[in-house]
């Protein structure tokens, strides 16, 4: 453990942190990522980790990112309402 202006943060498994941005990327774009964006998510895992796992900025980076104002059509609309 590291502390970081009093906060204790410890590494997390790379699975567990790659599932944290896949989770959080999802959200923010309101759908499941393709495997094209998978370079693109294994780099927010790197940031991420490098980062101290701070979601805020894990956010600020997915939202800034050139893919988050893409519109891309849903394969399956009946997929999004069975997610709700």
């Amino acid at each position: 453990d590291v502390a970081v202006t009093g906060v204790q943060t410890c590494a997390l498994p790379i699975s567990v942190s790659s599932c944290v941005v896949n989770r959080a990327a999802s959200y923010a774009l309101g759908r499941a990522l393709t495997t094209e964006e998978r370079p693109w998510s294994d780099a927010l895992a790197a940031r991420f980790a490098s980062e101290n796992y701070r979601i805020r900025d894990l956010m600020r980076h997915i939202v800034l990112s050139d893919g988050f104002d893409v519109i891309t059509p849903d394969a399956d609309p009946a997929q999004k309402t069975a997610a709700r």
